[in-house]
């Protein structure tokens, strides 16, 4: 019988086949599960087979951009600290638990950064991300919404397309994305936190909602009992007063 730890290991060896040397994998979520080389399933927790295979999407980021983000923490005086991609923070900000499960495509469209994410069943499983140099806020040529386009063809189950982030309203980012054609679109606000209730604020919003799936995968963490809640008032706190 598959158990959670099965998919773990699954994961975690997925993990060390795609690492390189010279990047940090910051995110990794399983998509796909094939059982006894026959059977896919989303979910293979409970079923009987002798081999099981994974699909994992990985993120990963070059190992300076990580150190030099570490040696910030310490000096920060944060003594346990996870990095977090803010294409999960940020669909975790814009989506409520409910709605995580169909099909959508996220624009996060940042000052320095546009993000593109294909999110499904609680899982990145498409991701794009290129510096914005445009001064018009523009989308930065032919190479992310080139992308997008792309994304909508292969995915023609994409249920919706929402745009988030500080440009998510300029209406020159828009007019450059283009329309979905029949896919409704909107701009997306997170909606847990009163306070952050703009676009621009949806990774920072999301970052609350991402430490409790981050404290599920650390069992080391229960051993200190309301690590992630004393760090949730402290930030309640914290955007109550400076937002």
């Amino acid at each position: 019988e598959i158990r959670a730890s099965d998919i773990e290991e699954a994961r975690k060896i997925a993990e060390r086949l795609a690492g390189h040397f010279e990047k940090n994998i910051l995110y990794s979520k399983e998509i796909q599960f094939i059982i006894d080389d026959r059977d896919s399933v989303i979910n293979p927790i409970g079923v009987f087979g002798k081999k099981l295979e994974v699909f994992v999407h990985v993120l990963q980021a070059r190992s300076s951009l990580c150190e030099a983000w570490q040696k910030l923490m310490m000096r920060s005086q944060v003594s346990r600290c996870t990095a977090v991609p803010s294409a999960w923070s940020s669909a975790y900000g814009v989506l409520p638990k409910e709605d995580r499960v169909n099909k959508k495509l996220i624009l996060d469209l940042g000052k320095d950064f546009f993000n593109a994410l294909i999110f499904v069943n609680d899982r990145i499983t498409g991701y794009k991300v290129l510096p914005n140099h445009q001064t018009d806020a523009s989308t930065n040529g032919t190479s992310f919404s080139g992308w997008v386009k792309e994304s909508l063809l292969s995915n023609p189950d994409i249920q919706e397309i929402l745009v988030t982030g500080d440009l998510a309203q300029h209406p020159a980012v828009m007019k450059g994305l283009g329309g979905g054609g029949a896919i409704p679109s909107r701009v997306a606000a997170p909606q847990a936190v009163e306070k952050l209730y703009y676009p621009k604020y949806a990774s920072v919003a999301g970052l609350l909602e991402v430490a409790d799936e981050t404290e599920s995968r650390m069992p080391m963490m229960h051993a200190d009992k309301n690590i992630f809640l004393n760090m949730k008032e402290k930030a309640a706190s914290f955007i109550s007063e400076y937002f």
